[in-house]
């Protein structure tokens, strides 16, 4: 169904892990008025099918832009949050949607070879077969968990799904840099001071290469400001639009 000519028009994309009522905070923040909130689950979360294979940055691209075409969108504004920000950054810089505006929290996208992220490859290629070996196979479902939380890739861990947890390999391992001075629609990257799963270092490295981009940092916020500090966020994304 097409969205309404009256109001302004916010595409939500929830991150990993979640689902759409991730932005019910936002929602309620937000004067309903003069704004149309979309927003829906990500195939293989929320109320979705699971995956019937392990998918891509690029097979979320097209879902989403099958999901615009589909549904009429135009003149919307994208929010996307996290892994829901990656895919935005692929979507559009891959020439396959053109929103209006675009506004980024805490969007993934930058893949720096950190510790953590080493750790995580390392241990998806051999913490399976170290882990076979008796004694340790006795631990093994436990042994990987604690061996995980030590990389903290909680994602990894909170997918449940096979299919899903192959998904995240695929999306962790796909850097998103040379796609950024693409994006030319204004954009706002909306960023917790504090956030620790993408550092407030990226967010500065993104509004580096994209042209027209504008920061605002949210003092003491992390990686969910949209949930914590919604009024504030409402704020920042009211004089964007404007």
């Amino acid at each position: 169904m097409p969205n309404s000519p009256q109001k302004t028009t916010l595409l939500c994309l929830h991150g990993w892990g979640t689902d759409r009522g991730y932005f019910e905070a936002l929602q309620n923040s937000l004067p309903l008025q003069n704004f149309e909130i979309i927003t829906f689950d990500w195939p293989g979360f929320g109320a979705s099918p699971k995956l019937e294979k392990p998918w891509t940055l690029e097979d979320y691209a097209n879902y989403l832009a099958d999901f615009i075409a589909k549904n009429k969108i135009e003149n919307y504004i994208l929010l996307g949050h996290s892994f829901g920000g990656a895919v935005a950054i692929k979507a559009i810089g891959s020439g396959k949607i053109n929103p209006a505006k675009l506004i980024l929290s805490g969007a993934s996208g930058r893949r720096r070879t950190t510790v953590r992220i080493q750790l995580f490859k390392f241990m998806a290629k051999i913490g399976k077969s170290v882990l076979s070996v008796w004694p340790l196979s006795i631990i093994q479902s436990r042994g990987r968990s604690l061996l995980y939380r030590a990389a903290r890739v909680h994602d990894f861990l909170d997918a449940k799904e096979e299919n899903l947890k192959a998904t995240f390999k695929n999306v962790v391992g796909e850097d998103l840099s040379h796609y950024f001075d693409k994006i030319t629609v204004p954009t706002l990257l909306l960023w917790g001071s504090d956030d620790n799963f993408t550092p407030l270092a990226d967010a500065r490295f993104m509004q580096s290469k994209m042209p027209g981009s504008q920061l605002e940092v949210i003092p003491g916020g992390r990686h969910n400001i949209l949930k914590t500090h919604a009024a504030v966020c409402v704020e920042k994304i009211g004089g964007f639009i404007k």
